[in-house]
C-alpha cells in the first residue's frame, strides 16, 4: 500500500466502534469520505491505532488507496 496506493486525504464521517486492544491499541469501526479522482467515495473502514492518535469526526487525515480497489486504504496518521 504505501508503494502502490494513491495519495488522498479522507475525512472521517463517523467513528462507529471502538475496542480496546493489547498495549495501548484499539480497533476502529469508521466510515469515510474520500475524494479521488474527480470522485467522492463513502468507505466503511476498519484499522488499528494507538489510543492516543484516535482521528475525532471531521478530522482530515492523509490515506493512501488503491484506485483499483477503493476498498483497500491505509490511514497514514
Amino acid at each position: 500500500m504505501l508503494q502502490q496506493g494513491v495519495p488522498a486525504h479522507a475525512r472521517i464521517i463517523e467513528i462507529e466502534s471502538k475496542y480496546e486492544l493489547l498495549k495501548g491499541y484499539v480497533e476502529l469501526q469508521l466510515w469515510v469520505m474520500i475524494r479521488l479522482q474527480e470522485r467522492l467515495l463513502y468507505q466503511q473502514v476498519h484499522t488499528m491505532v494507538a489510543a492516543e492518535n484516535i482521528p475525532v469526526t471531521g478530522a482530515v487525515v492523509p490515506i493512501r488507496v488503491l484506485p483499483e480497489n477503493t476498498s483497500s486504504i491505509l490511514i497514514l496518521s
